[in-house]
This record gives structure tokens, sequence and C-alpha cells, in this order.
């Protein structure tokens, strides 16, 4: 993976990870309601409004219940089912690619030292200014460091990053 790529998915990170939790529900809620309309439209079909009298019928019906019915049978799926399963199909493939950044990064992270972590979080991640990531840190770790430092340490961690990701 290229410098320029992991670059983005670091800055993209809070995103996603947003980004996702929302795609749950609504993927969550999309099921649910599919669900519920294929339940209810093959409920519709097998409860009939004919009385069963055991005589042969003609080929076709006009019955809208009944056709439901054979459609069911024969694999078919109403058509605002197909689209609402076209929109959560859509909705998945979202929130695999969203997701698939929050796993690289999670672990990209996790192969830092923590003061590493951290300053990768607050200045790449977090898009802190470097006035404020200075005054942080210090308060953080109790270590004065000045803005070249923690460029320098930054850079020696974007490095690992690379090294991970490539």
């Amino acid at each position: 993976m290229s410098p320029e790529k992991v670059d983005i998915m670091l800055r993209s990170y809070q995103e996603c990870a947003g980004r996702c939790g929302h795609l749950e529900q609504e993927i969550a809620g999309l099921k649910s309601m599919i669900e519920r309309l294929k339940k209810t439209a093959l409920e519709d079909a097998v409860s009939t409004t004919s009385q069963v009298t055991g005589m042969p019928r003609g080929g076709s019906t006009s019955d809208p219940t009944a056709r439901v019915g054979i459609m069911y049978a024969d694999g078919g799926v109403p058509k605002e089912v197909r689209e609402l399963e076209g929109e959560l199909k859509a909705l998945e493939a979202e929130y695999s690619e969203k997701h698939q950044t929050i796993v690289f990064v999670t672990a990209w992270l996790s192969g830092l030292t923590a003061k590493e972590r951290w300053l990768i979080e607050k200045h790449v991640i977090d898009a802190a200014y470097w006035r404020e990531v200075v005054i942080a840190y210090h308060v953080e770790f109790g270590e004065n460091y000045s803005r070249d430092g923690l460029k320098r340490i930054q850079q020696a961690a974007l490095q690992k990053i690379y090294k991970m990701a490539a």
C-alpha cells in the first residue's frame, strides 16, 4: 500500500468509524424491514379468501394473494423487497470498505509505542495544530518537546506504519 493511501486512511479514520457505526444501525434496520415485508407477503399469500373445495382450478388465477404465493413458490421476490435488498447490498459494500480502513489503522496503531500512537492520533487523526500538540504532549507525558522534536517522532512513527502497510 502506498504512503499516500496510508495517509488518506489515517486522516479518514474518524469519519470511517462514525460512518460504520451509522451503517451498522441502518443495515440492521433494513434487514429487519426486509424480513417483515417477506413475512407479511408470505402470510398474505397463505391466508386465502376463497373456500377450499377440492375441485381443480384453472391454470391462472386472479387472486392477488395466490399470485404472491405462486411468486414465492417459484423463488420470486416482490419488487419492493428487491429494491430494499439492492439498497442493503450498497450499504453493506460501503460498510465493508470503510470498516477495512478501521481495521488497518487500528492494526498500525497497535504496532507503535504509546507515545508514537498518541502523537499520530492527536496530530494526524484528530488534526490538532502543532501548538496544541506540544502543550498536550507536555501535559500527557510530562516531557518538554519542541515542535521539531515531535515532528521527528511523528515522522519515525509514520515510517513504521508505512513499513507495516508495505
